[in-house]
């Protein structure tokens, strides 16, 4: 996959100041995020910090009730999902959302829609601009594929692959989508510890390799360890403390609030939610 392009100098996406509220309830309250192209950034709390609110305010899910979020010069605030999507915002959710009857290319292709394709009727008259979009986008979810090593199980049904393969799938989907940021909610939710090692090197490749940035959310901090440059805890929605991975590590707040003490910290905190 070609390295996509880069911000000059600042910031690739800066939040300042967020806020969301449902109701009485302030998910975030005054949150700042600044993230650097080719960085890998961690969001880690405790259940209800705020850390999936956050993600689905940059990939428009959520408008913020107060602040300003910028991707590139780009105002984000206002814009729908798909317009996001198409400035180079991809994402994965928690959950998997694939298409388990579909196979493994076609779920691939799903994240080729932004780079749009052939029309019906270009198909139907079978103009040579519709097999060259089509070519296009089986070249993109092919390359996708490839770079998560699933390029072999392209024809089978999504479904069929193992759970770790699944969520590389979904990560595969994404990058179809060519992004320049790549949002990661929970990938290695539900993995074991030798599935979780490969997915980290993944995460940091991309990053190293292909010059995407990346902003991951992750209760595993052994994950997070091996992956981040730079970790932001949230706790009841506003910033806990930021750093690097073993900086936060050893943050009295961060220990009191969501790592533990002794024994958790030992085998690795888990929490997760939004």
């Amino acid at each position: 996959m070609s390295a996509p392009e880069r911000a000059p100098g600042g910031p690739l996406l800066e939040g300042r100041g967020l806020e969301v509220r449902f109701g009485g309830v302030r998910a975030l309250q005054g949150v700042d995020l600044t993230v650097f192209p080719r960085r890998v950034v961690a969001l880690i709390g405790p259940n209800g910090a705020g850390k999936t609110t956050l993600f689905n305010l940059v990939s428009g899910f959520y408008r913020p009730a107060a602040g300003t979020l910028r991707f590139d010069g780009h105002d984000l605030t206002r814009l729908p999902p798909w317009r996001i999507a198409r400035l180079g915002i991809l994402r994965t959710f928690q959950t998997l959302r694939l298409f388990p009857a579909l196979s493994v290319l076609d779920n691939a292709l799903a994240g080729r829609h932004m780079h749009g394709g052939g029309e019906p009727w270009q198909a139907a008259l079978g103009l040579p601009s519709f097999h060259r979009a089509e070519r296009r986008a089986q070249e993109g979810a092919m390359a996708a594929l490839e770079r998560v090593g699933l390029a072999d199980r392209a024809h089978v049904p999504a479904g069929s692959l193992p759970y770790g393969d699944q969520r590389r799938l979904e990560i595969a989907r994404a990058l179809a989508g060519e992004p320049r940021l790549l949002l990661l909610d929970e990938p290695a939710a539900g993995m074991n510890p030798a599935e979780r090692r490969p997915l980290a090197a993944l995460v940091r490749d991309l990053c190293e390799r292909d010059g995407i940035t990346v902003l991951v959310v992750e209760h595993d901090m052994r994950f997070v360890a091996g992956v981040a440059d730079e970790v932001v805890v949230l706790d009841h929605g506003v910033e806990l403390a930021r750093g690097t991975p073993e900086t936060v590590r050893r943050d009295p707040r961060v220990i009191e609030a969501y790592l533990g003490s002794g024994r958790r910290q030992r085998d690795g905190a888990s929490g997760g939610g939004a």
